[in-house]
């Protein structure tokens, strides 16, 4: 593979992938997951630096087991922030440690490049998509 192929897609070979067009991938996939919210932030001069692109929140039911007393079910709320980059392109220092930040305090906060890596994210939190 060549060292450009991973930032061309599509049906034109010559289309580069832009950011814009990952970040509207994910909303729509963000869209479909049911008992859920996002928010896409935009940059700007109003705007704190380094914040990750998009947080998202969805509900979520966790089964614990209370011995004799029998299960229980427990809604939680999961919390998620993805920086979204071009493949081959990286997080800023300054992103890096935002998204360090927000793990901190319980986040599941990650840099993605396509649809397939926020599945991936919320598998390993539990959410099944």
């Amino acid at each position: 593979m060549s060292p450009a192929a991973g930032r061309y897609a599509g049906e034109n070979a010559m289309t580069p992938t832009l950011e814009k067009h990952i970040t509207a991938k994910i909303k729509k996939f963000l869209e479909s997951i049911p008992d859920s919210m996002y928010i896409k932030i935009h940059g700007g001069p109003m705007q704190t630096a380094g914040l990750p692109d998009i947080f998202f929140f969805v509900k979520v039911k966790q089964v614990g087991d209370r011995g004799s007393y029998g299960d229980y079910v427990n809604e939680v709320t999961k919390c998620f922030a993805f920086e979204v980059k071009r493949p081959g392109n990286k997080a800023t220092t300054l992103q890096l440690i935002k998204l360090a930040a927000l793990r901190k305090v319980g986040f599941m906060a990650c840099v993605v490049y396509s649809v397939d890596d926020v599945k991936v994210a919320m598998t390993a939190e539990g959410v099944i998509v």
